[in-house]
């Protein structure tokens, strides 16, 4: 017997620019100039994730408070060290998943230690 499924969800990722013409910034390790560039997070910045948080992961997004969290510190960021006019939006994906599973076979019953001693002769 086959099952399937599917669903739709909202994900995120952050943008950065420098809004100040012919300026180029680094920010958190990364160089800006007036163009519209994702904005990539190291793996020790996190924020918790819902439990949609691994779907969206596949397609590098984030869900809207994460990406929002992650925006901020980013912005947070660029103002700690001076880097004013930096500007930061978040950019809104549909992420469409679907999933199928298939019955292979049944297992045999587990068995206790004690089901496992009394089978021996």
């Amino acid at each position: 017997m086959s099952k399937m499924g599917q669903s739709e969800l909202n994900g995120y990722r952050v943008e950065a620019r420098v809004a100040l013409p012919n300026r180029i910034d680094e920010v958190a390790g990364q160089t800006f100039a007036g163009e519209w560039k994702e904005v990539q997070f190291h793996p020790g910045v996190g924020v918790p994730s819902n439990m949609w948080g691994p779907y969206l992961q596949l397609s590098k997004c984030l869900g809207y408070e994460q990406a929002n969290a992650l925006a901020w510190w980013f912005y947070a960021q660029a103002e700690a060290t001076g880097k004013h006019g930096m500007e930061v939006r978040l950019v809104k994906y549909k992420v469409f998943t679907s999933w199928r599973h298939e019955h292979l076979e049944n297992m045999p019953p587990l068995k206790s230690e004690m089901d496992i001693e009394m089978d021996k002769p």
